[in-house]
């Protein structure tokens, strides 16, 4: 994650902005994804920050910021967390409020701990609400409106009608989501969405091919928000045009990759999933590029596996090389056998303690409740994934499609 200084897209040691400035935030937390966490929950709470791996370079990040609040673990490299206390408790003029993330809760009474001033000790893995309360606790106070420079105020005004227009953007992309299934003849299925932003990158689709033929599409973009949102809708459109002119999936996303290869922007990519179901014959033949496996519960055997053709993302060449990775398989659909695909959002959630979601418990889940109708699968899906998640934040988009043969 480290890269010449860079952390994702946060450079260490300088201010990240947020939309609404109350104050400036230092993080001094060497593992990255934590201090990332400790970010959004910050920046949308209208705190800048700046971010500190090193203990050393965090005291320095200190003088020169005076920041209004800091969080801080103890084990840092370099110099450590109490070694910064005692620095603030000498030195009145860089005192701030401390908010004490760590995993070794016998800190909790040192000396330095204890006789600071303004102090929150926290315990890893830290709540979400459990930051969010120590930082209100301690942290300066929203600015009123009447308080903001004349910029700011103009600032505020761009930024409501920036979400008016993205809330339209919202119901339009809404729009091109299927708005009812179609009814197969010997099918059960059901659907599922929900943007992690105002308009997103996953898409779905149920593609009528002919009176025995009907294409099922889940799709994830690599970029999220309006520049996700763009490429799904090309990729929907195209996917219209040249779905019911195949009855192979491989060759309908052969076709597809070649058309959108040539536009899509240096280094985003789709990966997608597409099936061909037969309601005659009752099978699905199933092409996947880059995307999930497809889980597929057996009633007969009472189990489930994950099945994943080979196959590389779309978008990122139109050369042979993906038509000689692309492959087919065929799944022969007995009553009450499952299939259920999804974008990573679902096995990829996180809970407080950062730990996936994952597809060993996606298939518990499945099997749990693998006698109700596929709406009420997903439902339980998604219910599992929200107590999984707990209090902690959404980074991706979420889509899952359920066939059950009945």
């Amino acid at each position: 994650l480290i890269q010449s200084g860079l952390v994702s897209q946060t450079i260490v040691g300088e201010k990240t902005f947020a939309p609404r400035v109350r104050g400036t935030v230092l993080i001094a937390e060497d593992d990255i994804d934590v201090a990332r966490v400790y970010q959004r929950l910050l920046h949308p709470a209208g705190f800048e920050t700046i971010l500190y791996t090193d203990g050393q370079q965090a005291l320095d990040g200190i003088k020169q910021h005076k920041p209004h609040l800091i969080v801080l673990d103890l084990k840092l490299p370099s110099l450590h967390g109490l070694d910064i206390i005692y620095f603030l408790r000498k030195n009145k003029e860089y005192r701030v409020p401390i908010i004490i993330c760590t995993g070794y809760p016998e800190f909790q009474n040192e000396f330095e701990i204890r006789s600071y001033p303004k102090c929150e000790f926290l315990v890893k893995p830290v709540k979400n609400e459990d930051f969010l309360q120590a930082i209100e606790k301690h942290a300066p106070p929203p600015p009123k409106p009447e308080e903001l420079p004349e910029g700011e105020r103009e600032k505020t005004q761009a930024e409501i009608q920036l979400e008016e227009d993205m809330e339209k953007a919202r119901g339009v992309q809404a729009k091109l989501l299927p708005e009812a299934l179609p009814d197969l003849e010997g099918f059960d299925i059901g659907t599922f969405y929900c943007s992690c932003k105002e308009v997103g990158g996953d898409y779905f689709d149920i593609i009528p091919i002919d009176q025995r033929h009907t294409g099922i599409m889940i799709a994830d973009v690599s970029g999220k928000g309006v520049s996700g949102a763009m490429v799904m809708v090309m990729v929907r459109s195209i996917m219209k045009m040249v779905a019911p002119n195949h009855l192979s999936p491989r060759d309908t996303l052969i076709e597809v990759n070649k058309l959108i290869a040539k536009d899509m922007k240096m280094g985003m990519f789709v990966t997608a999933l597409y099936m061909i179901l037969d309601e005659v014959d009752r099978k699905l033949t199933i092409c996947c590029a880059g995307h999930n496996p497809a889980l597929v519960w057996r009633h007969k055997s009472l189990s489930g596996s994950y099945m994943k053709p080979s196959g590389m993302a779309l978008g990122i060449t139109s050369s042979s090389v993906f038509e000689n990775a692309l492959k087919e398989e065929v799944v022969q659909l007995d009553i009450n056998d499952l299939i259920c695909v999804y974008t990573d959002g679902v096995v990829e959630a996180m809970s407080p303690k950062y730990e996936e979601f994952g597809e060993e418990q996606l298939l518990q889940v499945v099997s749990q409740h693998v006698n109700k109708s596929c709406e009420e699968i997903i439902d339980s899906i998604y219910e599992s994934i929200l107590a999984h998640e707990d209090t902690a934040p959404r980074h991706d988009d979420i889509s899952i499609i359920a066939i059950k043969a009945i």
